[in-house]
């Protein structure tokens, strides 16, 4: 167990259980955590999505902004591994302040660490590399798109709305519109955006939101179940007879998918919930089938796998625009 700053506090130290809600984003707080042993899990609601902002272990404090002030809780924190914590409230961190400077100056160097932590991770999410923040720019053009009159007037009102939702700065509104350009989703002359594409839209959101969105899906893109298709086909034997299948335990095939790196970026559950919307689909297009007499086994048609369509279009349009839009510049 990870020694305590807080010497003789450690004897109240409280054991939290993997799955307890520590606080709630929107609640007042009024104590802070030191994490002894364990960890925690941090995520924010932001526009109906839960980002996750990072992880606390050993030897870190969460909610250290309730010692300075009662303002809402800015984010939900989780405990994701059975852990040790000393609870810090006003009233005790007083006490502690007053009997020994030496704890006092370990607490403030923690508070102090933990905003500049705060710091960095507002930034990254409001940079150009960010998904996140393409998501949003992408989603606020096509609302403004589809409700605008005409191509001056959807300029300014697409410009004024990322502005809002991003605070962004006029060389970085440039830089969007540049980027934009350069993906071929709109076409500007002077102050004027003549032509937004829609479908170069919903390509990106679509895909972006499956690849990057810490949420779970319901459908997976083309895209991706062609991609996981010729994965798992890669992995069988040449055939072609239709009829022909070999036999595998569906761990293995959710291994195979877990292992192609699809969805690195997402938490555990996520990248599950993605295997597990393959296998779905594959299943119910019977390009494989659990086996009656043994449903952790299935059979695998590996003709039919190389029959999933390849959309070529999509996959290259996606990908110009992950690398004009991912690109860093010397604004972020």
């Amino acid at each position: 167990m990870v020694e305590s700053p807080f010497g003789d506090l450690a004897k109240e130290a409280i054991k939290a259980k993997k799955g307890a809600v520590l606080m709630r984003q929107g609640e007042i707080g009024r104590c802070a955590y030191f994490v002894v042993q364990g960890r925690l899990l941090v995520e924010r609601e932001t526009d109906g999505e839960s980002i996750v902002l990072g992880e606390i272990g050993p030897r870190d404090i969460v909610g250290e902004l309730a010692i300075l002030d009662d303002a809402p809780r800015s984010a939900t924190v989780v405990v994701i591994e059975d852990s040790v914590l000393i609870q810090l409230d006003k009233v005790r961190i007083k006490t502690i302040i007053r009997r020994s400077p030496a704890i006092a100056e370990v607490i403030m160097k923690l508070i102090c660490h933990k905003l500049r932590q705060s710091h960095d991770l507002l930034r990254k999410t409001t940079d150009l590399c960010n998904p996140d923040y393409w998501r949003k720019i992408c989603a606020t053009l096509r609302l403004c798109a589809n409700g605008t009159k005409g191509p001056d007037e959807l300029f300014f009102t697409f410009l004024e709305n990322i502005q809002l939702l991003t605070g962004a700065s006029i060389p970085r509104l440039r830089e969007i519109l540049v980027r934009l350009e350069e993906t071929q989703v709109i076409e500007c002359e002077g102050r004027t955006i003549h032509r937004v594409d829609q479908e170069r839209l919903q390509i990106f959101l679509v895909n972006c939101k499956e690849e990057f969105a810490n949420e779970e899906i319901q459908h997976l893109t083309p895209a991706r179940l062609y991609q996981a298709a010729q994965l798992l086909l890669s992995n069988c034997s040449e055939t072609t007879d239709e009829k022909s299948w070999i036999e595998a335990p569906k761990q293995l095939l959710v291994e195979l998918l877990l292992s192609a790196h699809f969805w690195d970026t997402l938490r555990p559950s996520l990248q599950q919930n993605r295997v597990e919307k393959v296998l779905q689909h594959l299943i119910a297009s019977q390009i494989i089938l659990p086996k009656p007499s043994s449903p952790d086994m299935m059979k695998v048609y590996p003709y039919l796998l190389g029959t999933v369509a390849a959309p070529r279009e999509e996959i290259a349009i996606y990908n110009l625009m992950k690398s004009k839009f991912f690109k860093p510049t010397a604004l972020d």
